[in-house]
């Protein structure tokens, strides 16, 4: 199945699945994304998406490098998730990430920014809502719209 999808991916590409590297791939989508973004006027900003909870902006607010980091952990599968999710976001052990995670509630975006900024879950949490929950924008690699 993955060798089916890799073959998808190259096809859409026009490369040969021999020379897709799929983590520079994601890369590569996720940086279209953020310069697309950027170039998104304030009404293209507030259009509406499929996903009808939430407008362009509030997607974005979700989602950080390529991850879905709006995740709350409300059951096993997604507390593993979150926790690798920071780790790989953050660099920080494992035994760092279980106590951020925990002290934040389940909220990956608080865990991250309480581990990069050094800061209280409290703290995490006023930085992310001056930044209308968006991680980007309270880790200060976005400007606010």
């Amino acid at each position: 199945m993955a060798e089916f999808k890799m073959g998808q991916a190259a096809e859409l590409l026009g490369v040969s699945v021999d020379t897709v590297d799929p983590v520079q791939a994601l890369a590569d989508e996720c940086e279209e994304l953020s310069a697309t973004a950027r170039e998104l006027t304030e009404q293209e900003f507030a259009a509406p998406t499929r996903c009808t909870e939430w407008n362009v902006k509030e997607l974005l607010g979700h989602t950080y490098r390529g991850r879905m980091v709006g995740v709350i952990t409300s059951n096993d599968k997604l507390r593993r998730r979150a926790g690798r999710m920071v780790r790989e976001l953050t660099g920080c052990s494992s035994e760092m990430v279980e106590t951020a995670l925990r002290d934040a509630g389940g909220s990956a975006k608080v865990a991250i920014l309480m581990l990069r900024f050094g800061i209280d879950a409290d703290d995490a949490r006023h930085r992310l809502s001056g930044a209308s929950e968006d991680l980007a924008v309270a880790l200060g690699e976005r400007a606010r719209r």
